[in-house]
């Protein structure tokens, strides 16, 4: 998801487009809504896991740079490896959200109604 990405002809390395983290979780299943997905990539800003590349401090879903911020690059030396039963080390996935993100449910999602704004 962080690639080298092309801003005002300027290229920045290990970003991601904010509209590509919304559709992201919305695949992930850790958001029914856009909404809800912009509010944690505000969450991840204010939070100094995300930092925006043209110094704005709102999270936008458009074609916006972020790249890993402060907490990130705190959190990114202390990778947790499991130990698999032949002994290898391996990455443990998702090492980089914080705590409160993996706590997420996905329990909301069944109760929609017309009040969403949705046209159901």
């Amino acid at each position: 998801m962080f690639h080298t990405h092309r801003y005002r002809l300027r290229a920045y390395n290990n970003c991601i487009v904010g509209s590509e983290l919304v559709d992201w979780l919305l695949r992930k299943d850790k958001v029914f809504h856009r909404d809800q997905a912009v509010a944690i990539g505000q969450a991840l800003l204010d939070a100094m896991w995300l930092e925006s590349v043209t110094g704005s401090e709102l999270f936008r879903d458009e074609y916006a740079l972020y790249k890993p911020g402060e907490t990130a690059s705190v959190h990114d030396s202390s990778l947790e490896v499991s130990l698999t039963a032949e002994g290898e080390i391996v990455p443990v996935e998702d090492y980089m959200e914080p705590m409160w993100f993996r706590e997420i449910q996905s329990e909301d999602k069944g109760n929609l109604t017309d009040d969403d704004g949705l046209g159901l």
